[in-house]
């Protein structure tokens, strides 16, 4: 089952040619190890365009790292990733110039019983991300994060085991909260647009289920 949900919100820094919005979230449950999530919306081309892609992903077993995401049939990087007891979580960036939609397709080195993916749309920023951050402390999961003026911060986090409720995020933005993948499991993804540089912002989410395993992923995306 593909469940997908769009959304195209973000900011522009005005006249300075950089654009940040959060544009699609998508969801397949049932078990496999590659999943292929059809043409998605990327928002408008740009020669400049980068995007960004949180994948969250779940399993009825041990989850395994990530292998590769590809968005348009570019292959993307991968900046970070968490893999923990089941459930797993990872951001990704691809430089897709053309085309207002495209295939995005997730691959991991075992099989899942879900994957979801969140895709973002970012003009006038640098592949190499500025830092990053994971962590896996359960209900609340929390970590910090460093930032610089005018960039990004987008994160994404895996819900497992138990009801996941509803998720209440600190010093970030809500962009998508779902808990269907993998039957037990939901996902949560959320960003910020940042006006000055902080060392160790902290980000938290709150989930309303006492969800006792998140797994969180985040970029800090850096301006040119």
């Amino acid at each position: 089952m593909v469940l997908m949900v769009n959304s195209l919100t973000g900011f522009g820094a005005g006249g300075s040619g950089r654009e940040f919005a959060y544009v699609t979230s998508s969801e397949i449950s049932g078990t496999a190890s590659t999943f292929n999530f059809g043409s998605l919306s990327l928002g408008l081309p740009d020669t400049d365009r980068l995007i960004v892609v949180s994948a969250c992903y779940d399993s009825s077993g041990a989850s395994v790292a990530p292998v590769s995401l590809t968005v348009g049939g570019v292959s993307a990087t991968k900046l970070v990733q968490l893999v923990g007891a089941g459930s797993g979580s990872s951001v990704w960036v691809a430089a897709v110039p053309t085309g207002t939609t495209g295939n995005v397709t997730f691959t991991s080195g075992g099989s899942e019983t879900g994957c979801a993916v969140h895709i973002y749309r970012l003009v006038g920023y640098q592949s190499a991300a500025y830092a990053t951050a994971s962590s896996g402390t359960g209900n609340p999961v929390s970590t910090t994060i460093n930032v610089i003026a005018n960039g990004v911060v987008i994160a994404g986090i895996l819900i497992d085991n138990g009801a996941p409720g509803t998720n209440l995020w600190t010093n970030l933005t809500e962009n998508y909260d779902s808990a269907t993948i993998g039957g037990s499991a939901g996902t949560t993804a959320a960003s910020a647009l940042f006006s000055t540089t902080i060392a160790g912002q902290s980000i938290s989410n709150n989930n309303s289920g006492g969800a006792p395993i998140q797994q969180l992923t985040a970029v800090s995306m850096q301006p040119r």
